[in-house]
């Protein structure tokens, strides 16, 4: 299934009201709005997904109700490759994503798909304050939360690597 095709299937399946049924989970974060500031807030989602097993960010939909409600110029026009430079200043290894938009009933729905890291765990490298993510942080998201990893999930992590690394 394509990114197009995902992005459609959740945002086409809607109720009476026209609200989205699908609910946030492990895979699948919504944003109303798309905007510079709220960068901190979008890595942090992105490298608990990347830590997990990868996931969308679907922005131009309310969280509560799920109204669709269209994205804003503001994620058409930004950068990614400055976007890209904010995300590895803040998170290492390397977060790999991509962006794109979908039209639906001439409302433009953007998206942000990220990878599954292969290198886990993705770990905060500095501070930023407005999330309150502090260097050392791992996240890792847990049903519809990216939260501080916990204790089992770090451990599978690590395991998983060492298993990684007698392979090779």
């Amino acid at each position: 299934m394509t990114h197009d095709e995902f992005v459609k299937s959740i945002v086409s399946n809607t109720d009476k009201s026209g609200r989205v049924k699908s609910r946030e989970r492990n895979d699948l974060e919504y944003k109303e709005t798309f905007g510079k500031n709220s960068w901190a807030k979008y890595a942090k989602t992105m490298a608990s997904f990347a830590n997990n097993k990868g996931g969308y960010i679907l922005f131009g939909i309310k969280d509560n109700p799920r109204e669709i409600v269209g994205v804003n110029t503001a994620f058409s026009n930004f950068s990614q490759e400055q976007f890209t430079e904010y995300l590895n200043s803040l998170f290492s290894p390397e977060i790999l994503w991509e962006a794109g938009s979908v039209e639906i009933k001439g409302t433009t729905i953007g998206y942000i798909f990220v990878l599954e890291s292969s290198e886990k765990p993705n770990i905060a490298l500095k501070s930023e304050c407005s999330e309150k993510i502090n260097g050392g942080d791992v996240y890792y998201r847990y049903r519809g939360r990216s939260e501080k990893i916990k204790y089992s999930e770090m451990n599978r992590l690590i395991d998983e690597r060492a298993r990684q690394e007698r392979e090779r």
